[in-house]
């Protein structure tokens, strides 16, 4: 079997070889379960570079017998091969047996030092650092010799670490010997301990910090006996411990009557959908109605939406026609995320059809976000209303802004608020012009000093005042067009073929191309359906353009026929992604060997590919190739395995430094955890 044969010359070169090959060889051979023992057995060797390189190897292989791993660490005194054993013991599944050698790598004063840096202090950090994370259980002599450490005043990270040890595993040495200095150390204390009646006694701790850790232990050690700790938290005067204690309240399914929450504490620096859990259906309906009063609380909006989508279904979709008008009102003056919080809400967890005349008034406005954006043209696409497709088309194919609009979003609109009325007929009023794309960093600046970026809202009371005011609104240059997003979300085949005349084509900016392009594709409808002398220009001007994306898409759409017909045009354009695009449609052996040799690693990989489809006898060619270039390596992983390892086989002879390397770099590509673990001898 041509592997056995590699890995016997492997071994040869291994035990033979130079320093460098022998590396090279160990890295190989430690991933084979019949050839790990030679890894283990190199650690006794007196080369240290050796000796470092197995240790590497053995921190991956957890099962190994971690006894020579210790020699080798006692053995040696030199840093590097310290770490390097300290980094195999950590991975070893046998770690108990070193706690030993452990404690004494904490514990004694290692002094390694190299200019202004002393390798012990990572020595000791890292021993500590393994105790900590295998959590092996320590006697009490093993705890005293690390109070012993603490006491003697190690380097801060160090410290902490044996304050955690102790913490888990002496709890009473700490307290007995008056070692926690600092609001710092008690933390740290704190973060570790088991015991839950020093815990609870935390919660009443001077300082808040402490108190916080203490309800945030006992929250994750799921502590009910302390129910009464977490009521308590409700009211706290910190808003992190009260927002705990409600998450542990609501884990546990507790219902708390609402007079005894301090509703006003709870309003302070909470978002109170987080409340939700805790209260019955009536004590929602309470909260909603206070919250109905207080429009400044931070996040209301949100938590009313929220609080909403949480009532039991009979209340609540009268409680959402009452939030709705509210919603359209206050919407444009949110935060960003709260808007997106909101709007994710209302769309997945109710069955709330939005206003045209509202998704419209948000779209439109200069600083509405591309995800905001997407949200309410999303919302119109899966909308099957008239007047939500109307509107939809509109967008798609930039006509006219009529709105067609239904019966039942004509009742909805009606029953609206006066202040939302006015806002909707501001937008569905053709009167104000509709803000000009920005295209730059000019138009942006000149439109922020126009009256039509100001929100519809504002424009129903415009005046030379308001217009000043809105002057000072701040430039935003825009992502995506409206266009663009409704061309990715349109599923109307006969929008998009209407979009590829000459007239329409014409119009359209080169990203909302680029979308209708992708969209073409993505519906299935063929170049020949789209095609005018047009379009087709549009497409070679999209693809020489160094922008552009998805070109392996565009290419495979437009076709061999139109490929062939811009060949001159697309081959002696410098894009990059371009020309690598184009080598799947060479057919050519030699002009595809040439490629391999590229400067630009990208094409050299698309020609290897390409030449693995379309070569016929050059197999042995390509990998000469690949074999004398490390950059190429990766790349053996496109040929049949047996074929790799013969060819490996025969290049041994003549160049073993490079072929253990492309050997390694093979099984590291080729799924070699697998390869490896199934011990292919």
């Amino acid at each position: 079997m041509s592997l056995d044969k590699l890995l016997h010359k492997v071994k040869h070169i291994y035990l033979t070889g130079n320093l460098s090959e022998q590396v090279l060889a160990a890295q190989i051979l430690s991933g084979f379960q019949d050839t790990k023992h030679l890894i283990i057995e190199n650690l006794e060797s007196h080369n240290p570079d050796l000796v470092l390189t197995s240790l590497e190897c053995l921190a991956l292989a957890n099962e190994a017998p971690i006894e020579p791993i210790l020699n080798c660490y006692q053995y040696w005194d030199d840093s590097e091969i310290k770490l390097a054993s300290l980094m195999a013991i950590e991975n070893n599944r046998h770690s108990l047996l070193a706690v030993p050698i452990l404690l004494e790598a904490v514990c004694d004063e290692n002094d390694y030092w190299d200019g202004g840096w002393n390798d012990g202090d990572d020595i000791s950090l890292i021993a500590a650092r393994i105790l900590d994370n295998h959590k092996h259980e320590l006697d009490h002599e093993q705890s005293q010799r690390l109070l012993h450490r603490l006491q003697s005043d190690p380097e801060p990270d160090l410290k902490g670490k044996l304050i955690a040890l102790l913490s888990r595993h002496s709890p009473t040495l700490l307290n007995e010997n008056n070692v926690l200095k600092s609001t710092a150390d008690s933390r740290i204390f704190l973060r570790n301990t088991q015991d839950k009646i020093v815990l609870y006694k935390a919660t009443q701790h001077p300082d808040i910090s402490c108190q916080k850790v203490a309800f945030q232990r006992l929250s994750e050690m799921d502590c009910r006996e302390y129910l009464q700790v977490f009521l308590n938290g409700l009211s706290h005067s910190d808003s992190s411990i009260r927002k705990s204690s409600v998450h542990q309240l609501a884990k546990w399914n507790y219902l708390v009557d609402l007079k005894h929450l301090n509703f006003e504490l709870l309003l302070s620096g909470m978002q109170l959908y987080s409340l939700t859990g805790l209260l019955s259906n009536k004590d929602k309906l309470h909260v909603i109605d206070q919250l109905q009063d207080k429009p400044n609380v931070a996040y209301s909006t949100t938590t009313l939406l929220l609080l909403i989508c949480s009532l039991e279904s009979q209340h609540k979709q009268l409680q959402l026609a009452r939030f709705i008008p509210h919603f359209y009102q206050v919407f444009s003056q949110l935060e960003e995320s709260e808007q997106l919080d909101c709007l994710s809400s209302l769309l997945t967890e109710t069955c709330e059809q939005l206003s045209v005349a509202f998704i419209r008034q948000q779209i439109q406005r200069v600083t509405c976000s591309n995800a905001i954006k997407r949200l309410l043209i999303e919302h119109l696409s899966k909308n099957p209303k008239a007047s939500h497709q109307s509107y939809l088309k509109k967008l798609t194919l930039r006509t006219s802004d009529t709105i067609v609009t239904d019966s039942s979003e004509k009742s909805r609109t009606t029953t609206s608020t006066a202040p939302t009325n006015e806002m909707i007929s501001a937008v569905i009023n053709d009167a104000n012009p509709q803000p000009a794309l920005i295209t730059s960093t000019l138009d942006a600046l000149k439109q922020a000093h126009s009256p039509a970026t100001s929100a519809a809202i504002s424009t129903a009371t415009s005046s030379s005042g308001s217009v000043k005011k809105r002057s000072k609104r701040s430039a935003k240059i825009e992502d995506l067009e409206n266009q663009v997003i409704a061309l990715e979300l349109c599923s109307n085949k006969a929008w998009l073929r209407s979009l590829c005349s000459e007239d329409k084509t014409s119009h359209l900016t080169k990203v909302a191309f680029h979308a209708l392009i992708l969209a073409l594709c993505r519906h299935n409808i063929s170049f020949s359906d789209a095609q005018t002398s047009r379009f087709s220009q549009l497409a070679l001007e999209l693809l020489l353009d160094e922008k552009s994306e998805n070109i392996d898409d565009i290419l495979g759409w437009l076709g061999d026929d139109w490929i062939q017909l811009n060949h001159l045009s697309l081959t002696s354009s410098p894009n990059l992604s371009l020309s690598i695009g184009l080598i799947k449609y060479i057919d050519d052996e030699q002009q595809l060997l040439e490629l391999v040799k590229h400067s630009y690693i990208g094409i050299q990989h698309a020609a290897l590919y390409r030449l693995t489809q379309v070569a016929t006898d050059s197999s042995n060619k390509l990998i000469g190739l690949i074999l004398n270039d490390p950059l190429l390596h990766s790349q053996l992983a496109k040929f049949d395995a047996n074929f790799v390892y013969k060819q490996l086989n025969a290049n041994f002879e003549n160049q073993p430094s490079l072929t253990l390397q492309a050997y390694l770099v093979f099984l590291e590509t080729t799924n070699s955890k697998e390869l490896w673990g199934q011990n292919a001898l």
